[in-house]
């Protein structure tokens, strides 16, 4: 596994090893004395079991303790924030002119392509120290919040993006299970060895918009947090490969939530005024054991979203069909459709979930968890098979915690 970053690290882990205990991944640690050479030598980035004082067998307890301590150490520092809301400042002037916010970066590790946004998009709204309830059950508050507008009159905006400040690494675990319960981008700037006199205009404009190829010395300040359920929303796949102007998710959930989330695929359709099937089909193919054809397809269905279908649902699962959303402002109750999916899938239900990036696709290399094609003198590699990142089963592994919300309404 390739790690690039300590801000990576979080968007791949959590890490066990191999007695199923948490460790972390370490960039940097004391040189060590080499005695034979007479001189210090660095540490290469390696993983490590946390101390056993930083660990608190409640996890949720430890979540609680990692928020209170955040808070307390970091929240009111000068420079936090004066850059947060020097970044506010420039981000309301750019909102209120109507220019855009782009981002863009490649996931080497997934694809070929890249991905790309406007942090701006359908943004009403930007608000400094936004409380957001995570899906474990915690309260967290994030520097800047990006506000859409409000899909219900009786519920919060809905949100479209995140700013976060961080001066240093601490409090691993819970930023590592928030971005894994994001329905939204979340884009990180590195304050660690930023000074009060450097925080101005020109500061802002290059943290929030800085790539690694006009980063000095090739290393970005920034880093932006996309969930895997929202590579397809912003993975740019040429038309030449995609050749369809639909995209569908493969989604696996247990008999007992099934009927729900169907039920929330079409609510939130019917709400941002969807009719027909033409631009999302919410379709619940069920097996037949008795046909053959009806065998492979589930086969070939499951197999996509990942090895360990059938312990989610092996008589039937829901194929959710869209149309690929465009940059246009005609596309932008689909785009916002695509976000609340996503947010549904890795929040509020335990899914297992497979993308296919245009209809018809068969899984011919099942060892491949990336959708490859013969291009010319490569294997060109398109988009990951299985986007889903399932928090549910991580935070089971320490402690059974429940699942809350309050920024998308969930139908009874």
């Amino acid at each position: 596994m390739s790690i690039k970053s300590r801000s990576d690290a979080r968007k791949l882990g959590p890490f066990l090893d191999k007695d199923k205990i948490l460790v972390m991944w370490v960039s940097w640690s004391k040189p060590i004395w080499n005695e034979s050479k007479e001189k210090y030598k660095k540490r290469k980035p390696h993983f490590r079991r946390y101390p056993t004082d930083r660990i608190n067998r409640n996890l949720k307890r430890q979540f609680k303790e990692e928020i209170k301590e955040r808070k307390k150490s970091s929240g009111e520092s000068p420079i936090h924030k004066k850059a947060k809301l020097e970044l506010a400042s420039y981000l309301k002037n750019l909102l209120s002119e109507k220019r855009p916010l782009e981002w863009h970066f490649k996931d080497e590790r997934m694809s070929d392509f890249n991905l790309n946004g406007n942090l701006l998009r359908q943004v009403v709204t930007i608000q400094e120290e936004y409380e957001y309830e995570t899906p474990f059950g915690v309260g967290y508050k994030f520097d800047i919040a990006l506000l859409g507008r409000s899909l219900r009159e009786d519920k919060e905006p809905i949100i479209l993006g995140v700013i976060e400040l961080e001066k240093t690494n601490r409090f691993p675990i819970l930023k590592c299970l928030i971005s894994k319960s994001l329905g939204f981008p979340l884009v990180s700037i590195n304050i660690e060895d930023l000074k009060l006199d450097e925080i101005d205009e020109n500061w802002v404009r290059k943290s929030i918009s800085e790539s690694r190829n006009t980063a000095e010395e090739g290393q970005r300040k920034n880093y932006i947090y996309i969930h895997n359920s929202l590579y397809p929303t912003y993975m740019k796949i040429p038309k030449k490969i995609r050749k369809d102007d639909k995209h569908q998710f493969i989604i696996f959930i247990d008999d007992d939530k099934y009927e729900k989330l169907c039920g929330c695929l079409e609510y939130y359709k019917s709400l941002l005024g969807f009719s027909g099937k033409d631009l999302v089909d919410v379709g619940r193919p069920k097996l037949n054991p008795n046909d053959n054809a009806s065998i492979r397809s589930f086969s070939n269905e499951g197999s996509i979203a990942g090895a360990d279908w059938r312990d989610y649902n092996e008589n039937r699962f829901i194929r959710l069909t869209m149309k690929c959303p465009s940059n246009s402002k005609e596309d932008d109750n689909l785009y916002l459709y695509h976000l609340i999916v996503a947010r549904l899938l890795n929040c509020h239900f335990n899914t297992l979930v497979g993308y296919k990036y245009c209809r018809g696709l068969k899984n011919d290399d099942m060892e491949n968890e990336i959708w490859e094609i013969d291009n010319l003198f490569h294997q060109c590699r398109i988009i990951n098979k299985q986007v889903s990142e399932p928090i549910k089963p991580i935070i089971d592994h320490f402690e059974e915690i429940g699942i809350l919300d309050k920024f998308i309404t969930v139908p009874e």
